[in-house]
């Protein structure tokens, strides 16, 4: 009897043990620890599989419900829904996958998540639902999800967040929301205080005018927006260091004080100048390529960003070629992309000087003596990347190519002494205009007291002093003179006195009273010295000693090399100036000590007669 039972507890046995191992569906493949079931026909979620699976791979397949299908497997750590056809979340769907860490519901046709859908999912981290047709995030859909630290909900169609959709998130690091219809931002970012990541990318934002409630953000993405404009209390967020606002509608740069990297591409800047990033100091990274209207860069541009470290400008069709020292003021700077612009040449000083990769494919540069430090920067390592001239890689040029023409160079030269030749003489014809022109105006210096009147004299017969010096308002003077008419020449700009040998014999004494309105001079003496004294009287200074010999002069010195001149004072013996003549009528004479005075000597022999070549005469 025995023997005969045995042969059917052998059949029966293998399928009593079957629930303890699972079984695997044919397009399935599965062993201890997973289940991969990928690219299948499976409607449903299989419910006699191994129960201590920790890995579940349903994508690719056509499951339109779960309906508790996962409550049979506990010790869930990885689940993947992705690409079937879900339509919806109900309650209480993953109440038994406490363990569950990553969880993948992409590409199905979720549009509706219920409140609780996530209850039981304590230890969840990941959370993808991007790729589906959620419209709408309602009050409290997440909750359970406490541990959660990454939600990406993008390629959805989701234009409305309720200000408690995130409520119990409140470890969530980052969010994604990239290719939605949001608007605007809300107060739903309230609860996200521990989020370091936010994509609002390729949404409908046009303006940001409100302070951002992100208080530990560090990176934020809102490229492919509407925005046409930023406020500077938009970013008052101190730990936000990177910065993509690409592809929107901004002609400004947006003030970030704490910024490391901003990409402005595709943007509708026009130009940089000097306070274009004046509110970026920390920036170490710039993108700001495809430009449409973007076209110059002035000096000084970067004056504020001593810390940059890497600069794109690749794509700007319209980028004029770059000022000369443009990246003096960034020493930093390491990387540089110049890609698809539309330059010809290229000089050393317009590249950093501290560069160890210079990015160049694209540019059309033309082969020519321009680019020979080009050639050698290429020939010593790999800091040049896709440079080439003539549509030739750079490195396959002959170097003999790149040799500047002597004929050029010759009238590069040429051209170059012609200007500095120009430039001398015209600095020499302007220093011989004003030479001349000061030689003129200094010829004739007017005396301190005696004021003179170059139409005095009109006839040869005339009294020479009687015209030729008039009364100074303040100060009387004393003079000698006589009729000169015999040797008075006229001169074509001033009246002169002649003091010569010939002259000085038949000269008189004359005196002139202030305060008599005579104008014809007073015979004091004759047979007088050969020379003409001037003294002047200055009331309230020290009388005239007429035991000392006293010199006076008048006027200032002159610069014509015709004269000759002296500096005279009181008593000096060995003065050029005359000495007055004890007389002693002149007690009541006063001379000021205190000045320094010059007797002027002129020569005129162009009016003298031939016979008296060497005659002197003071003015």
């Amino acid at each position: 009897m025995k023997k005969q039972c045995m042969p059917s507890i052998l059949l029966i046995l293998p399928i009593v043990l079957l629930p303890i191992h699972g079984m695997c569906p044919s397009q399935c493949s599965c062993n201890d620890k997973s289940v991969r079931c990928s690219e299948g026909t499976l409607k449903n979620v299989p419910h006699f599989l191994n129960p201590d699976i920790d890995t579940l791979d349903l994508s690719d397949n056509t499951i339109v419900k779960l309906e508790n299908g996962l409550s049979f497997y506990t010790e869930l750590t990885l689940v993947n829904l992705s690409r079937n056809s879900i339509k919806s979340l109900g309650r209480n769907q993953f109440m038994n996958q406490n363990k569950v860490i990553d969880l993948d519901i992409s590409s199905n046709l979720v549009s509706k998540i219920r409140a609780g859908a996530f209850n039981g999912l304590e230890s969840l981290n990941t959370l993808n639902m991007k790729d589906n047709k959620i419209e709408k995030l309602g009050s409290a859909v997440f909750t359970g999800l406490v541990n959660l630290q990454k939600l990406d909900l993008s390629y959805n169609v989701i234009s409305e967040i309720d200000n408690e959709a995130f409520k119990y998130l409140h470890n969530l690091q980052v969010l994604i929301l990239r290719k939605n219809s949001l608007s605007i931002f809300g107060d739903w970012s309230a609860p996200l205080f521990n989020l370091r990541f936010l994509d609002i990318s390729q949404n409908l934002v046009v303006r940001l005018s409100e302070t951002i409630l992100f208080n530990n953000l560090e990176d934020l993405n809102l490229s492919d927006n509407m925005i046409v404009d930023i406020s500077d209390a938009a970013f008052t967020i101190p730990s936000l260091s990177i910065l993509d606002v690409s592809y929107n509608k901004l002609t400004k740069f947006p003030s970030v004080p704490n910024l490391r990297e901003l990409i402005m591409s595709g943007n509708m800047i026009k130009s940089l100048d000097q306070n274009s990033l004046q509110g970026l100091p920390s920036l170490q990274v710039l993108r700001l390529n495809n430009s449409p209207l973007f076209h110059s860069i002035e000096p000084l541009s970067f004056i504020d960003c001593h810390n940059l470290s890497y600069l794109s400008l690749s794509s700007n069709r319209k980028l004029s070629p770059l000022p000369r020292d443009i990246f003096q003021t960034t020493p930093k700077l390491s990387v540089l992309d110049i890609s698809n612009v539309l330059w010809t040449s290229l000089s050393p000083d317009q590249v950093p000087a501290s560069a160890k990769k210079i990015i160049m494919s694209g540019v059309p540069l033309k082969c020519d003596c321009s680019l020979l430090w080009l050639w050698e920067l290429k020939e010593r390592g790999d800091i040049v990347e896709g440079a080439a001239c003539d549509q030739t890689d750079l490195a396959k040029v002959n170097v003999d190519n790149l040799a500047c023409d002597q004929v050029e160079y010759l009238i590069i030269v040429a051209v170059v002494g012609g200007v500095i030749a120009v430039v001398i003489v015209i600095v020499i014809v302007t220093a011989l205009v004003k030479c001349l022109t000061n030689k003129d105006g200094d010829k004739y210096i007017q005396c301190d007291y005696l004021q003179y009147n170059p139409h005095g004299v009109r006839y040869a017969d005339e009294k020479v002093v009687s015209t030729y010096i008039q009364r100074s308002p303040s100060k009387p003077y004393y003079t000698e003179t006589d009729n000169l008419a015999q040797y008075v020449q006229q001169s074509p700009r001033k009246p002169y006195f002649n003091d010569t040998p010939q002259v000085t014999p038949y000269l008189s004494r004359a005196m002139y009273d202030p305060n008599s309105d005579s104008q014809s001079p007073t015979k004091m003496s004759s047979n007088m010295s050969e020379q003409i004294y001037y003294c002047v009287q200055d009331p309230g200074v020290m009388p005239i000693n007429l035991d000392q010999t006293v010199y006076s002069s008048s006027g200032s010195a002159s610069s014509d090399p015709n004269t000759t001149s002296t500096e005279c004072s009181v008593p000096n013996s060995k003065s050029y100036c005359s000495p007055l003549v004890n007389q002693s009528n002149v007690e009541e004479i006063m001379f000021n000590t205190q000045k320094k005075r010059t007797l002027v000597k002129y020569r005129f022999p162009d009016v003298l007669p031939s016979e008296k070549l060497n005659q002197n005469y003071y003015v």
